[in-house]
């Protein structure tokens, strides 16, 4: 954040790390907790901050509502949240699949949906976190900012894909298959600090607190990726510790991973049940709002607090 505001006051050009840093913004993955980094994005977009940003790292929900933002169509993407909630995203019952991605594919390629144009040519790079099923799990980071725009809802479902639970996995021309990108990458802020960032802004959709990650969730799905790739059985004990991993606290607030100075902004425990935040099986649209409004007024009260130049009205 201090990089940032001394780079306002510097005049930099993003792309030019000519202070020798790269700055960079780390969005987790989520489900329907969604709601909560978007709504820290559109804050961070009021301070500033995002000017000064060299790239935007993120995996599943992550890169999607960092597309929306790129778009400039972070209202149309919360009003999309309840129509996915609404029409039947998450069924439990199903027989053949938990999670129907095709009712998101639709509100994302509608007339009215994604502006593909505009995310490919941002002037912010948006690297989207993938797993490749095909050759064993592999994580690899896309830049939509060096595909054609016709690419980019393509990729985004594509590393938004939660493997056996939403049915058979997408696949591009060559025969490659895909999967959400929480499956291979160890997280967000790894995936940033592998993109040769040397400082991160990281915002997290689940409150900080510790580690009660269920590996058994992740073991589900990853034998169920075996069903796509032979080498996806093999690489399931190294998904499930990085799963775990990508779940373990680090800090709310200002800390290091590796080399790299990073701040986490984690939204905070909810104190009444109606303000619970969304989770990935959250069925309720009204809860939606409640991540949107707890994730954006987080980002604003702490960045106030670090900088009131920053933000002298907060």
């Amino acid at each position: 954040m201090a990089l940032a505001l001394s780079r306002k006051t510097g005049g930099y050009v993003r792309g030019s790390h000519s202070d020798g840093r790269r700055l960079g913004v780390a969005i987790g993955s989520g489900g329907g907790a969604g709601p909560v980094t978007l709504g820290k994005l559109v804050a961070l977009q009021r301070t500033g901050v995002l000017d000064y940003v060299d790239a935007i790292h993120a995996i599943s929900v992550g890169a999607i509502n960092a597309a929306a933002l790129l778009a400039g169509q972070t209202e149309l993407a919360i009003a999309g949240y309840g129509e996915v909630t609404k029409g039947g995203f998450i069924k439990k019952i199903r027989v053949h699949r938990i999670v129907d991605m095709g009712i998101l594919e639709r509100v994302l390629r509608r007339s009215d949906g994604l502006d593909e144009e505009k995310v490919a040519k941002s002037s912010i790079p948006l690297h989207v976190g993938v797993t490749q099923l095909t050759g064993g799990l592999r994580p690899i980071s896309i830049d939509l900012s060096q595909e054609e725009p016709d690419n980019v809802i393509d990729w985004l479902m594509r590393g938004a894909h939660l493997g056996i639970a939403a049915g058979p996995a997408p696949k591009d021309r060559r025969g490659i298959v895909y999967a959400d990108g929480g499956f291979s990458h160890l997280s967000a802020i790894d995936m940033a600090y592998k993109g040769g960032c040397t400082d991160i802004i990281y915002l997290s959709n689940q409150p900080y607190e510790p580690d009660k990650y269920n590996a058994f969730n992740v073991a589900f799905f990853g034998a169920g990726l075996s069903l796509y790739d032979r080498h996806a059985i093999p690489a399931l004990n190294r998904v499930v510790r990085n799963q775990i991993a990508s779940r373990r606290p680090i800090c709310d607030g200002e800390f290091r991973y590796n080399d790299a100075n990073v701040v986490g902004f984690f939204p905070p425990r909810p104190t009444e049940p109606e303000d619970a935040l969304p989770t990935l099986f959250n069925t309720d649209p009204r809860r939606i709002e409640t991540g949107f409004r707890i994730g954006s007024m987080h980002v604003l009260e702490r960045t106030a607090s670090y900088f009131p130049v920053l933000l002298p009205s907060v």
